[in-house]
């Protein structure tokens, strides 16, 4: 049985414009079926996988041009770029090494954020990490005075 809490939820979000009154009750169904409390350690489980592959790679390649800390859950890791490495020519040089991120400016209202980077390991195939993570190397390595 799901949890009243997010069947409620997920139905109210049928009323957004923007989500399907079928897809919220497939998914209370999914909720209710007890499906989902079984899925979700397994997702878990995934992700920390993704985190770590991304952590050791960060260790392995990028340490001396960045810093970051291990988070606890989500999906993301927070890199505060060390104050050598030009922002605008890092996000240049990691486009053209085949590497996206979002730069801190987008999450912060008052102008700052410009030294940190959003790296994301939840859509990333856990065996591409390694690689994206080497050429972010090489980007933060290219922009660096």
């Amino acid at each position: 049985m799901g949890s009243q809490q997010i069947i409620d939820a997920v139905t109210r979000v049928r009323f957004d414009m923007g989500v399907s009154p079928w897809t919220s009750r497939v998914l209370a169904e999914y909720c209710e079926s007890g499906r989902y409390g079984e899925h979700v350690p397994r997702m878990v489980e995934i992700y920390r996988r993704k985190r770590d592959a991304m952590l050791a790679a960060l260790d392995e390649r990028c340490a001396k041009y960045a810093r970051w800390s291990s988070p606890q859950g989500g999906f993301f890791l927070w890199l505060e770029l060390s104050e050598g490495v030009n922002p605008e020519r890092l996000f240049e040089t990691a486009w053209e090494e085949g590497v996206g991120y979002v730069g801190g400016k987008a999450f912060y209202d008052d102008g700052g954020g410009a030294n940190y980077i959003r790296l994301c390991y939840s859509n990333v195939a856990e065996s591409e990490i390694p690689v994206a993570i080497q050429r972010l190397g090489r980007a933060l390595e290219r922009s660096a005075s």
